[in-house]
């Protein structure tokens, strides 16, 4: 039996399942695995996993687990690699109405896998396929959909296998076979079902209502091929309904043929054959039941593999529409007509299949009138009350008006007095070098010295009693005056006036303390905010011995050590010796403390030596292999693109 191998979540292979059986199923329908595991086997499968058959379409990505004690399994679920691309939906670019491709099949592919981030997953074969496509998505289809149908359009189908070296699924694209050797009953399980006449007459419904929805009328013919013809009449005439409530004109006359062209391929087949898959999803293949002589010719739909250790069963479904009756189908449209809305009948009101009637009587329109009348009434006294209201506030606003105004010039006048008072108490300095004051009325004294008289020191005009203790005012000169009475310099300054008790003195209002230093020495004395409070200071230029120093970092730069965590000025070694080792083409390695030289003994790794040597950074290697040549010959490489042979560019 072909080996059932599975990965941990991280993709990386851990073994082979025994006893184990793995049914997977894809295309029309399932696109999922089970695999089921004895319950006392040591085997345990993470979530993410991988579980797989080598080169084969059996396996995929571990979703859910179930034990069960009736049966003593294990039984892991999860989607095959048909339903990874199936849950990813093929979204048009930004400002685009629909995605579109073309190209060659596997580039598509490639570019296709990258744009859905499955890259880590998935691959694609390196290999031309031959197949051009040209292809636009359905707005919003699944992935797995989509892709189907475009290869169909250049008859091709998609081929999926595992690559366990590649550690990820691959695609490609492969033409349809149509095989001319089917199953027959005699050789396999098959149970095949001829439809002599299928629906030949599809009446297509669109958008509108009543006379102006759109209808569409397409026929097939005794060949099955779809026109706008009619060539079937009477009882060999069938026709059913296709119901596509919110597609216009044009994109009806797309899908309608379509439809109908699926119910020509009414015939079916189930063939179960003990072979390792020799039909594909998308063959056309005979097949032929020998009793009575029932042969048909069906698309290959859905693929039912079991794989256990008795070998590989595979069960063949076909696809397409089977011969039931009328259908529906679905588009996207940004109007009501996409339908999913509910209503219901009020009073009044009926709904009969797709057309809503509403009855007003006479009694009603009464009704509504005399509503109608209250509620004028009632907004005229409302619009009468807010014109009274807005003429009140008005006057309101203009006697506010009027105070703002007088409140605002008589603080003016007061600004225009304090303006008059701050300027009677600027002092004047006499040609002579006699400081004195001007005069006010307002001034508690008026002071005047000769230049005999003065002492050494700074002086300000004095200050009256009207400000407070504490408050600061601004005089318009400062004098500072030296030792022969003389004015050495006059500033305007900013006062603050003493909060504690004050004495007035010729040099101003002054604190107690402030008085009691300027009498006890005159020629050194300063006022408060220029001079320095009483204490031990420094001289402005001193030194420290490096003892003196208790707390903090003393920088590098003055002699100290820096910081203990940061580098050393100087140092004889490193505090941790290293080993410096060469890989790739060449080994060696040798340990390096900072205290002596050292030499690397290299070795060379011959033919790994001579690759890298040959292949310098940024050049590329072609190989029939996906396995990277770092493996082998070192040197870090990245996988890029390629239609043929795979090809790797070194990075490093």
């Amino acid at each position: 039996m072909p080996d059932i191998c599975y990965t941990d979540a991280s993709r990386v292979d851990v073994g082979v399942l025994r006893g184990a059986s793995l049914n997977t199923v894809w295309g029309d329908s399932g696109n999922d695995f089970e695999l089921t595991v004895d319950i006392a086997s040591p085997e345990r499968i993470e979530d993410g996993a991988l579980v797989y058959v080598e080169g084969t379409e059996y396996g995929g990505v571990v979703d859910e687990r179930e034990a069960s004690s009736s049966d003593g399994t294990i039984r892991y679920r999860g989607r095959s690699w048909h339903g990874v691309l199936r849950d990813r939906v093929m979204c048009p670019d930004a400002g685009a109405d629909y995605l579109t491709v073309s190209g060659e099949a596997n580039a598509v592919l490639l570019s296709l896998v990258s744009r859905m981030g499955l890259s880590d997953v998935m691959t694609v074969s390196s290999a031309a396929s031959g197949i051009e496509v040209k292809h636009r998505f359905e707005r919003f289809c699944d992935a797995y959909s989509g892709i189907r149908a475009m290869l169909s359009a250049s008859g091709a189908r998609l081929a999926v296998a595992y690559d366990s070296v590649a550690s990820r699924a691959v695609l490609s694209a492969v033409p349809v076979v149509d095989w001319s050797d089917g199953p027959t009953s005699d050789q396999a399980g098959v149970d095949v079902t001829r439809v002599s006449r299928p629906y030949n007459h599809l009446v297509c419904l669109g958008s509108g209502e009543l006379r102006d929805r759109v209808v569409q009328h397409w026929y097939a013919d005794e060949a099955g091929k779809v026109s706008g013809k009619q060539s079937l009449f009477g009882v060999d005439e069938r026709a059913t309904t296709y119901d596509y409530s919110n597609a216009g004109a044009d994109e009806l006359s797309v899908e309608g043929p379509k439809k109908l062209a699926e119910y020509q391929r009414a015939d079916s087949m189930d063939a179960t054959l003990d072979v390792d898959g020799a039909y594909a999803v998308g063959d056309v293949v005979p097949g032929t039941d020998i009793d009575t002589g029932t042969e048909v010719s069906v698309v290959v739909g859905t693929v039912d593999a079991t794989v256990d250790e008795l070998g590989v069963t595979v069960t063949y479904r076909a696809g397409g529409t089977a011969s039931s009756g009328a259908s529906s189908g679905s588009s996207e449209s940004s109007g009501s007509a996409s339908g999913g809305a509910a209503y219901a009948a009020g009073e009044g009101i009926s709904i009969v299949g797709r057309t809503i009637s509403a009855e007003v009587t006479q009694a009603k329109l009464d009704a509504l009138a005399e509503v109608a009348r209250g509620a004028s009434n009632t907004a005229s006294g409302a619009s009468t009350a807010v014109a009274r209201e807005a003429e009140a506030r008005e006057s309101a606003d203009s006697a506010l008006g009027e105070r703002i105004d007088a409140e605002a010039e008589a603080r003016q006048g007061a600004v225009s007095g304090v303006s008059e008072a701050v300027a009677a108490r600027v002092a004047s300095v006499t040609g002579s070098g006699a400081v004195t004051a001007s005069t006010s009325a307002d001034m508690a004294v008026t002071v005047s010295h000769a230049a005999s008289g003065v002492s050494a020191g700074a002086y300000g005009p004095t200050a009256d009693s009207t400000p407070g203790f504490g408050s600061k005012v601004t005089v318009g000169a400062r004098l500072s005056i030296d030792a022969s009475g003389h004015v050495t310099s006059a500033q305007g300054r900013s006062v603050t006036i003493p909060s504690a008790v004050a004495t007035q003195t010729s040099a101003g209002l002054m604190s107690a303390a402030d008085k009691k230093a300027l009498d006890a020495a005159p020629s050194t004395y300063q006022p408060a905010g220029d001079y320095q409070p009483a204490g031990d200071y420094a001289a402005s230029s001193h030194t420290h011995a490096a003892a003196d120093v208790s707390s903090g970092v003393l920088p590098v730069a003055r002699g100290g050590t820096g910081n203990a965590t940061g580098n050393a000025a100087t140092a004889t070694r490193l505090r941790n010796a290293r080993t410096v080792t060469l890989t790739g083409a060449v080994t060696g390695s040798a340990s390096f403390d900072g205290s002596r030289d050292v030499t690397i003994t290299c070795e060379g790794q011959g033919a790994a030596a001579s690759f890298l040597a040959a292949h310098p950074v940024g050049s590329v290697f072609e190989s029939t292999s996906a396995v990277s040549p770092a493996g082998a010959y070192g040197g870090t490489w990245e996988r890029v693109p390629s239609l043929g042979a795979f090809k790797w560019e070194r990075k490093a």
